[in-house]
């Protein structure tokens, strides 16, 4: 929001992919960084690409349909788009997360259940 004010505000016109991070960052390093932000002690696991579509399961952080994660925001840091943190984003989105209806943080779209979770990772123990 903050980038599409200073837009605005000084009459750019056009249009930007505001995606980030400012440099890339593999998914390790990303759930490196998330898993700091926890207030648990959390494992995590490497699974094998091939074993995750055995067990037909799919996230968003593994999905091996997702070629290409990275997008070009060049024009978007010209016209001064600057980025957060991973860990002022972390903080941000989990608040955002804890104020939904809990309804819907019951139901997340796009992540697995607890229980296909559970079975996923007892496979990968194995």
């Amino acid at each position: 929001t903050a980038f599409m004010i200073h837009l605005s505000e000084a009459g750019t016109p056009g249009v930007f992919n505001g995606v980030g991070p400012a440099s890339p960052m593999s998914v390790e390093e990303t759930m490196y960084g998330l898993r700091a932000f926890a207030a648990a002690p959390t494992t995590l696991h490497w699974p094998d690409v091939d074993l995750l579509n055995e067990l037909r399961f799919a996230t968003p952080m593994f999905d091996s349909t997702r070629s290409n994660r990275r997008t070009d925001s060049t024009s978007a840091v010209a016209a001064g788009l600057t980025y957060r943190s991973l860990a002022v984003t972390t903080a941000d989105t989990h608040a955002w997360w804890l104020g939904q209806p809990e309804e819907d943080r019951a139901r997340p779209r796009g992540w697995p259940s607890a229980e296909t979770e559970t079975k996923v990772l007892e496979q990968l123990k194995k």
